[in-house]
């Protein structure tokens, strides 16, 4: 179990890292503005994976 919430921990991470270097380029004017939704559905994974993972170890640490 410790290696699947590393795991997840890392693609929840990288899936906020993602969609900042693309609202980045974005910014920037070298994405269009028709990949926000992409972005924000990005944004939104990585965050509720992330958000999960918390929560788990909460309950974990809340049982001990």
């Amino acid at each position: 179990m410790k290696k699947l919430s590393g795991v997840l921990q890392i693609v929840g991470l990288g899936l906020i890292a993602v969609a900042l270097v693309l609202s980045f380029l974005m910014v920037t004017d070298i994405l269009h503005s028709s990949s926000a939704e992409f972005i924000n559905l990005l944004l939104s994974s990585g965050f509720f994976v992330t958000l999960g993972l918390l929560w788990t170890d909460f309950q974990k640490r809340k049982k001990l």
